[in-house]
């Protein structure tokens, strides 16, 4: 891990949870085998998945549970307990409720919506890659939240390059369009829409590593929230690989770190700081 990274904290979580996600991925497979999925009864959170009806078997309970889609689309929602979801194939709607949760959309373009405490949301796949990743929709709620529009690998490198929209919660997220690589390389390539929130997020149009991170001219657009923001206009620790990125501050000090082709990093009113190298070729609001 370097000195400094500003992905430390979550960094240091994703790979906490490598481990226990190898078991219950293992777990989860002779689950699949047999043919068995947990159901639960317990009522699910206000208001619930857009009021939608869901089927008892992805309904959660009280306690941890653990979900497996389909192939087709799915509507899913937990409710309390540290609950795991893989969404498998489909457009799958996926909500959950309280506790520390990971979500894994599987292909198909799937919408996920945190809950409370810190969550894990991925929109396609993490530790491998199943299929072809989908264009999703990925929202943090409250708490520490890890997002991530594409693939997380806490095992080797991660590619992702589907067009997302993601976003942080109320608290301190890390936001990443496409991937995110806790032990090796990662690239992203598409056109994501990448925001933050109310708190000090840390925002990345394409990709994050460990080892080295790119970007392969996806065009995003990255928005600050109303902390103090660090945004990464394609991937963060910089690199020669990127996309014409537009990077726009909230109501913090932001800083922003563009990337190398013709960029727009507009100030949103606090004490930006424009630390792009080289600089951001067009800038509105930012000294």
């Amino acid at each position: 891990m370097r000195a400094g990274s500003h992905l430390e904290g979550p960094r240091a979580r994703a790979a906490g949870w490598a481990g226990a996600l190898g078991l219950l991925v293992a777990a989860v497979a002779s689950l699949i085998a047999i043919g068995a999925v947990p159901a639960g009864a317990g009522g699910p959170p206000d208001p619930g998945c857009f009021d939608q009806t869901v089927p008892p078997e992805f309904e959660g309970t009280s306690g941890p549970d653990t979900f497996i889609g389909t192939e087709g689309p799915d509507v899913i929602e937990t409710f309390k307990g540290e609950d795991f979801v893989d969404g498998r194939g489909g457009n799958d709607l996926i909500c959950t409720g309280s506790d520390d949760d990971t979500v894994i959309g599987g292909a198909g373009d799937d919408m996920i919506i945190g809950g409370d405490e810190n969550d894990v949301l991925v929109g396609d796949f993490i530790d491998t890659v199943e299929g072809n990743v989908g264009e999703d929709v990925v929202l943090g709620d409250d708490d520490e939240d890890l997002v991530v529009g594409d693939v997380l690998s806490t095992t080797g490198d991660a590619i992702g390059g589907a067009d997302d929209t993601v976003e942080g919660g109320n608290r301190t997220d890390t936001v990443i369009g496409d991937s995110m690589s806790t032990v090796g390389n990662a690239t992203g390539a598409g056109d994501d829409t990448v925001a933050g929130s109310d708190d000090k997020d840390t925002v990345v149009g394409d990709s994050s590593a460990d080892g080295e991170a790119s970007g392969k001219g996806g065009k995003d657009d990255v928005v600050g929230g109303e902390g103090n923001d660090f945004m990464w206009g394609d991937h963060e620790g910089g690199g020669k690989d990127g996309g014409p990125d537009k990077l726009t501050g909230g109501g913090g000090s932001d800083k922003y770190e563009a990337g190398p082709k013709k960029d727009f990093c507009k100030g949103g009113g606090g004490r930006d700081r424009d630390k792009s190298k080289p600089p951001c070729e067009k800038t509105t609001s930012i000294p």
